[in-house]
């Protein structure tokens, strides 16, 4: 697989530079190190000085290099309009995957509404994996269980083919995990709840039925606010898989909300699997 890492000299960028590495070390991939820097990074009065742009984009390079190790990898340069550089550089590397730190603007480093992962995610030509803060400093043992949200929908059923595809992968279970709602969670009377259960646990057959036959897996039925169900459930996961779904005003592409609070919250590395019109 090819696997393109988004690198700002961040706290966030180093736990991205661990996941991809790590990745790339159980999915036998090749790295491509996206170099993102904004003229905001660099000195006011030298904003303009393409010499310290060099000098950055140098350093970027060299902590890179470190955090890698023994790894290959290929060096890329996104000067300014991050989300657009990393899309084109996603295309052109013809990226499997492309990894993310969460952002420090945010509470607890997780992603921020409106950040770089929370808008390249619904406009990639591949998953963004979103490596939750503190990544880097953690032990890994690698990938043995997947999570994938089903809900029936053809974003869903996308996230169950990744799902499936990194479990052949890297020899993991893969869970199917569907939410019921109960009262706590509706906005609205909702009236007897065994049946919505009964419909939700027909989801997670579906889900398993959609997995490679060479895939193990098992499922759950999750009762509660979707997001909050699957943050608590993604304690045990190594990875959680969700679909992105959703189109705003003049079918512009929006983040799913549900995608955008688990990206944004779980505890494990997410991928967010984007809107294809196909």
């Amino acid at each position: 697989m090819n696997i393109a890492i988004g690198w700002d000299g961040s706290e966030e960028g180093l736990d991205a530079l661990r996941l991809g590495s790590d990745l790339a070390e159980q999915l036998a991939g090749e790295v491509t190190v996206a170099c993102v820097v904004e003229r905001e990074m660099l000195t006011p009065e030298r904003s303009d000085d393409e010499e310290e742009l060099v000098t950055v984009i140098h350093d970027f390079y060299e902590v890179a290099r470190q955090a890698l190790g023994d790894a290959d990898f290929t060096f890329r340069e996104a000067i300014a309009a991050p989300v657009e550089n990393l899309r084109r550089i996603a295309l052109e590397t013809e990226a499997d995957l492309l990894v993310l730190g969460s952002t420090h603007l945010g509470p607890l480093g997780r992603v921020w509404p409106g950040s770089v992962a929370e808008r390249l995610a619904s406009r990639s030509p591949c998953p963004i994996v979103v490596a939750p803060s503190g990544y880097a400093q953690r032990g890994h043992p690698g990938i043995s269980v997947i999570g994938v949200a089903y809900d029936g929908s053809r974003e869903s059923r996308g996230a169950i083919a990744v799902a499936s595809r990194l479990a052949e992968l890297v020899s993991a279970e893969v869970e199917v995990l569907s939410v019921a709602p109960d009262y706590v969670a509706a906005e609205i009377p909702l009236g007897p709840l065994e049946p919505l259960r009964d419909e939700t646990a027909r989801k997670v057959e579906r889900g398993l039925a959609g997995l490679s036959g060479s895939v193990s897996g098992g499922g759950e039925v999750l009762e509660g606010a979707t997001a909050a169900a699957l943050e608590e459930r993604a304690v045990e996961l190594d990875l959680l898989v969700v679909g992105s779904r959703g189109r705003g005003p003049l079918r512009s592409r929006v983040l799913g909300s549900v995608s955008a609070d688990v990206m944004r919250t779980a505890p494990c590395p997410v991928i967010v699997v984007p809107h294809s019109d196909t």
